[in-house]
């Protein structure tokens, strides 16, 4: 404070507007993260009921069907996870 008191005023002037960025980026990509897990947890799902019924799978000719499933929870889940890693990489350089 002493050196330069300018430049603390400017330092400390832009922390609220800082804050108030941040706050505004979590409030907009927290909906996205959770949605994510929710995707994540029905791909693990699909492949773990898929894993522990594979009998029943063979036995019915069901391979095909359950590979597409999964091919598709797979899809979106990643382009959810695309879309948040969209989302950061607008907001860090805007922070850093």
């Amino acid at each position: 404070l002493r050196k330069d008191v300018t430049l603390t005023l400017a330092c400390l002037g832009t922390s609220p507007l800082l804050w108030l960025a941040t706050t505004s980026f979590s409030r907009w990509v927290f909906p996205s993260y959770d949605e994510s897990r929710k995707r994540l947890d029905r791909l693990v799902t699909t492949f773990s009921e898929t894993v522990q019924g594979m009998s029943v799978v063979k036995g019915f000719d069901r391979e095909a069907d359950r590979l597409a499933l999964f091919e598709r929870r797979n899809a979106e889940l990643r382009d959810q996870q695309r879309g948040i890693f969209r989302r950061v990489s607008l907001f860090s350089p805007a922070v850093d």
